[in-house]
C-alpha cells in the first residue's frame, strides 16, 4: 500500500499547481471537483491494489477482492484530500511530501528486489493516475472560450448598439426587428436559463458562413470582428475564469447543444436589468485575429 499512497499523494502535488485559482471557485464547483477527485482516485486505488495482488504468486480471489476494496477506499479518501490541499496549503505540502517519498520507496523497493515487472507496473500506474488527474483538473480550472462576431467601436471593443436587429451583430441583445434574442413576459421580466445573446462555444467554425467575416472565410462584411469571452460555471462572478457579472450565465441553446449557446439571465429579472448586465461585459470581450490564410 505504500505505492498506493505514493501515486495518490503525487497527484496531490499536481493539484497544488492550480492552487492560485482555487480561491475563486464556487462552493458547488469545489464540491463537484472533490467528488470527482475522490471517484477517479478511488477507481485507480482499486485497480492499483488489484494489480499489486496479482504479482503475488500465492494470491487468492478473496485477497484480490479485499485489497481492491481497501485500495479503492484509500484512493478515494486521499483523492478527496487532494483538493483540500489547495485550500489548506500545509495539508497539500504534507501530501506532496508523503506521496513523493512513498512513490520513490515503492518503485525503488521493487527494483532492488529484482522485480522489474512490478516496478514497471507501479511506475506506469503512477503515470496514468497523474495524467488522469491532470485532465480532471484541466476540465475544472480551464474556462471555456465563447465566440461572437460583432461590429467594433472606436476603442476596439464590441459596438454596444440599441437592440435593433437592423444594426447587425452588436453586444446588445436584439429586442426589435425580425430576429429577436429575448422577449419579456407580460410583467416585463425575462426568465432564467432560456433566451439570450448568441455565442459559439469552443470555436467560431460552427457559425454559418453568413455570420462569419470574410477574413474568417465567411461572407459577412469585414466590419465585423471576432470577439471572445471566457467562462467557467465553477468560479465566482468577477474572476478571470468567470468575468460575467452576477445575474448572467452561459447555457447551451437548445439544451444539450455543443455548437450554440446564449448569455442568459440566471434569475428572473426585468428585461432592462438583463440588457444592462450584458452591456456591462463590454471590456471582458477580447478581439481575436483571423486565422492565417
Amino acid at each position: 500500500m505504500f505505492s498506493l499512497g505514493g501515486f495518490v499523494g503525487s497527484i496531490a502535488s499536481g493539484f497544488m499547481s492550480v492552487s492560485s485559482t482555487v480561491s475563486g471557485m464556487t462552493s458547488l464547483g469545489f464540491a463537484k471537483f472533490t467528488l470527482a477527485s475522490a471517484a477517479i482516485n478511488g477507481v485507480f486505488g482499486a485497480v492499483f491494489a488489484s494489480g499489486e495482488t496479482l504479482f503475488d504468486p500465492q494470491w487468492t480471489w478473496q485477497q484480490l477482492g479485499l485489497n481492491a476494496l481497501l485500495g479503492g477506499g484509500i484512493g478515494a479518501a486521499l483523492g478527496a484530500l487532494g483538493p483540500l490541499g489547495m485550500r489548506f496549503v500545509p495539508l497539500g505540502v504534507s501530501l506532496m511530501g508523503i506521496g513523493a517519498s512513498a512513490a520513490t520507496y515503492s518503485i525503488s523497493d521493487a527494483l532492488f528486489k529484482g522485480k522489474i515487472g512490478l516496478a514497471f507496473y507501479r511506475t506506469a500506474t503512477l503515470g496514468f493516475a497523474i495524467y488522469a488527474n491532470s485532465v480532471l483538473a484541466k476540465s475544472f480550472f480551464t474556462p471555456q472560450n465563447y465566440f461572437r462576431p460583432m461590429k467594433v467601436d472606436d476603442n476596439g471593443y464590441p459596438l454596444v448598439g440599441t437592440g435593433n436587429a437592423q444594426e447587425g451583430p452588436t453586444l446588445h441583445p436584439r429586442i426589435k426587428g425580425t430576429h429577436i434574442d429575448v422577449i419579456a413576459d407580460m410583467n416585463g421580466n425575462v426568465l432564467p436559463y432560456d433566451q439570450g445573446l448568441s455565442v459559439s462555444p469552443n470555436t467560431p467554425s460552427t457559425l454559418g458562413k453568413s455570420l462569419l467575416p470574410q477574413s474568417w472565410g465567411g461572407t459577412a462584411k469585414n466590419e465585423r470582428v471576432m470577439f471572445r469571452i471566457v467562462y467557467s460555471e465553477n468560479f465566482q462572478h468577477g474572476t478571470s475564469q468567470n468575468p460575467l457579472p452576477d445575474g448572467l450565465t452561459i447555457v447551451p441553446q437548445p439544451e444539450g447543444s455543443t455548437t450554440h449557446s446564449v448569455i442568459a439571465p440566471s434569475r428572473v429579472m426585468p428585461i432592462q436589468a438583463y440588457l444592462n448586465l450584458v452591456v456591462s461585459t463590454l471590456q471582458s470581450w477580447e478581439a481575436v485575429p483571423p486565422p492565417n490564410p
